[in-house]
């Protein structure tokens, strides 16, 4: 039995040698300088009986995906935005990714990125009809999304319209109670318009009353009504006497008038520049600017002078306290 083992092993042994003799067999070797200028073998194609061999510009077109066109359309969008393009290129870019955006929404118009994307360019090339059309389509597809409603409720909120930007934001609220930049902006957007009760019922959803009665005191002071909002500053700092925001924006508050009646005190009047054309004596009398005196010394004692008349103080065209803040 050992015998016939070593015997099978032997014959395999020869025949697999045998093959690997075949296998390997090569031409006879050329010379390295002609090996050199030896042309190269042409490459081997492994195809199948019968394949059909068709070039590239021969293959059906492929329908890319949404979100492949709305990435193209957002690169064309910041490559509009760049500085130093001209506005010819910009407007083409721009083109571009608009026709980016509306392919995405032709091969699917479920996708949301999409709806987002070809409203901020329309925001962008201050086109207020398409951009809220845009949005509203995008609310109607997705009636559950917040953040579709916010965007739509700030859209027209940049154009002024309050009134259905107050109830696109509050129906982003609703939908998202606890969202803090949704929740605020409504409470601004309430504020501006003079709904200060709605206002600070609003903002008392994410904060307490204190920090609602501050921010509804920022929006008075940003439309300059002072009484209004120091009394809101109060309240906030009766509910919480550790609020230094309050506490710092109601004592700039009640300082404001000294700093006005200063700021007409040392402002110029426009003077006519005298011409040629036109003698001294025609030119009209310039208007005077209210001098505050020195104070005079008394000893010890300093005494101030009054302040000039309220009826002068802003005859120098001097800017009203809160102007400009």
């Amino acid at each position: 039995m050992d015998c016939r083992k070593t015997l099978g092993l032997g014959l395999c042994l020869l025949m697999g040698a045998a093959g690997c003799s075949h296998n390997v067999m090569m031409g006879p070797s050329l010379p390295p300088e002609q090996a050199n200028k030896a042309p190269a073998p042409a490459p081997v194609q492994m195809l199948p009986p019968g394949a059909v061999v068709r070039k590239a510009a021969e293959q059906p077109p492929r329908t890319p995906h949404a979100s492949t066109c709305v990435a193209l359309g957002d690169w064309a969008a910041a490559e509009a935005n760049a500085p130093d393009i001209s506005d010819t290129k910009r407007q083409e870019k721009r083109e571009q990714a608009r026709q980016a955006y509306r392919r995405a929404l032709s091969i699917d118009p479920h996708y949301l990125p999409a709806y987002e994307s070809l409203a901020s360019l329309y925001g962008a090339l201050k086109d207020h009809a398409h951009a809220v059309a845009t949005y509203r389509q995008a609310a109607e597809m997705f009636p559950k999304e917040p953040r579709v409603f916010y965007e739509l409720g700030r859209c027209y909120g940049g154009y002024k319209e309050w009134e259905p930007a107050i109830q696109s934001l509050a129906r982003a609220v609703e939908l998202d109670p606890e969202n803090r930049q949704y929740v605020d902006t409504l409470g601004w957007m309430q504020a501006r318009v003079g709904r200060y009760d709605e206002s600070l019922a609003t903002f008392r959803k994410v904060h307490d009353i204190a920090e609602a009665h501050y921010r509804l005191a920022l929006m008075l002071d940003h439309l300059q009504q002072p009484e209004l909002c120091k009394q809101q500053l109060q309240a906030a700092v009766e509910k919480d006497p550790h609020l230094e925001r309050a506490k710092a924006l109601l004592a700039k508050l009640n300082e404001a008038p000294a700093s006005a009646v200063q700021r007409a005190a040392f402002t110029e009047s426009a003077k006519p520049q005298l011409t040629d054309a036109t003698p001294a004596a025609e030119q009209p009398p310039a208007t005077p600017t209210p001098v505050t005196p020195p104070p005079a010394r008394r000893g010890r004692v300093i005494i101030l002078p009054p302040p000039p008349p309220i009826s002068t103080q802003y005859e120098a065209g001097a800017p009203s306290p809160h102007e400009g803040e």
